[in-house]
């Protein structure tokens, strides 16, 4: 049989040969994929092919064949290249046939953050839940803790999509797990107890339930600090993360100097473990640093709020060189803290450059994803018409204020 080549994977030919079509695309697809780099393209027709023409029967079956013998090379492929073509069509594709077991064994594949990635990972992430609902259903002694661990997973891939009222649930659920199996097995899982807490924080926060945020926060510190008594070196970032996370409930609350103590003690850890493993925690270490600058300026602390900012800045930089997916929406938001300590010391040019650089970083990720970055492109577009007109430039902030008026309507 002579192998399908996915340009000719037309819906007039799906239509045509029914009762082909699974042995035609599966072995199309080992050809194109033997191809190397150079079927990547063939490849990427074939799904779209598949995916616009899923309404048939013959087409899903051939379509859930695909992805259940080859969802883990699918996915690689969609790692390597996160601004191609492939994760969105491989998402559309698993949305249509759904591949829970599949998607349970690469899971884990994921990176913690991308842009190119958001909703595949948030796809993939929610079949593997459904997967392991069903073994704990039958074995819940040996499932119950990877269930917590994907559910949080879910909760914050839902979060990096701004779907912050889905997200809440699977967190709370989480939390509810953990629970039960830190009561019956704390040295195993008063950890997995905590990090689920400082996430349940978080998701609280972004829905406006302050307190409520506060308190998961600070027992979720309450916890690190009994589990950093028993070892620090294991603990050390964990704690950093959840003085990052109580933080931003102290400034929410306007206790400005709790907050910086906060993010103080957690600049300190982080920095000491970004020392041992860079590659892991200089992320967050300058997340951190960007935090810190806020706090500092919430206090009037300009000089020292810009230069924090600007080291800030400076890992984002560094980071976005090796990984732009990961790093780019973080380095334009780090560019408007700089711009707003700038500003505060009264370099209102150097503010605008700032300005510019980040309105230029968002309005590349609001071409890719817009409903993920209108509201970070409006909010730097507005920084930047606020800085211009500080230096007169009432006819560019003025065309500045109307495209935040388009973006807004």
């Amino acid at each position: 049989m002579t192998p399908l080549r996915p340009d000719l994977l037309t819906e007039q030919l799906l239509a045509t040969c029914p009762d082909l079509i699974t042995d035609l695309v599966l072995t199309g697809y080992q050809q194109t994929s033997n191809d190397g780099a150079a079927g990547g393209g063939q490849v990427e027709q074939l799904l779209t092919e598949l995916t616009r023409a899923d309404g048939r029967d013959r087409v899903r079956q051939a379509l859930d064949r695909l992805l259940t013998a080859y969802l883990s090379e699918l996915l690689d492929a969609a790692i390597a290249d996160p601004a191609g073509r492939l994760p969105d069509l491989l998402n559309r594709a698993l949305t249509a046939c759904p591949q829970p077991q599949a998607a349970a064994a690469v899971v884990r594949r994921l990176p913690v953050t991308s842009t190119g990635l958001a909703a595949l990972a948030a796809t993939v992430t929610t079949q593997a839940v459904d997967h392991y609902r069903g073994l704990v259903e039958t074995e819940p002694d040996a499932h119950t803790s990877d269930l917590s661990w994907l559910l949080n997973s879910l909760s914050l891939r839902l979060a990096d999509l701004n779907r912050a009222e889905d997200a809440l649930p699977p967190i709370e659920e989480a939390v509810g797990l953990r629970r039960g199996l830190a009561s019956a097995h704390p040295d195993e899982h008063m950890s997995g107890l905590a990090r689920s807490l400082k996430n349940l924080s978080n998701r609280l926060a972004a829905l406006g339930r302050t307190d409520d945020a506060l308190a998961a926060s600070e027992e979720s510190i309450s916890l690190y600090r009994l589990l950093m008594a028993a070892d620090s070196d294991e603990h050390a970032a964990a704690l950093a993360r959840s003085l990052h996370t109580l933080a931003l409930r102290l400034a929410t609350l306007r206790r400005p100097g709790d907050a910086l103590a906060a993010i103080e003690e957690s600049v300190t850890l982080y920095r000491d473990v970004a020392a041992v493993d860079p590659t892991t925690y200089l992320p967050e270490l300058a997340m951190a640093q960007n935090n810190w600058s806020s706090r500092l300026a919430a206090l009037n602390r300009a000089e020292q709020a810009l230069t924090v900012s600007e080291e800030s800045v400076a890992l984002y930089r560094g980071l976005v060189a090796a990984d732009p997916d990961a790093h780019t929406p973080a380095l334009a938001t780090a560019l408007i803290t700089v711009s707003a300590a700038l500003a505060a010391l009264g370099r209102d040019r150097d503010a605008v450059d700032a300005d510019r650089e980040s309105v230029a970083l968002y309005r590349t990720l609001h071409s890719r994803d817009r409903d993920r970055y209108r509201a970070p492109l409006m909010t730097a577009l507005r920084r930047l018409a606020i800085d211009l007109q500080t230096l007169d430039h009432d006819t560019e902030a003025n065309q500045v204020q109307r495209e935040v008026a388009e973006l807004g309507g």
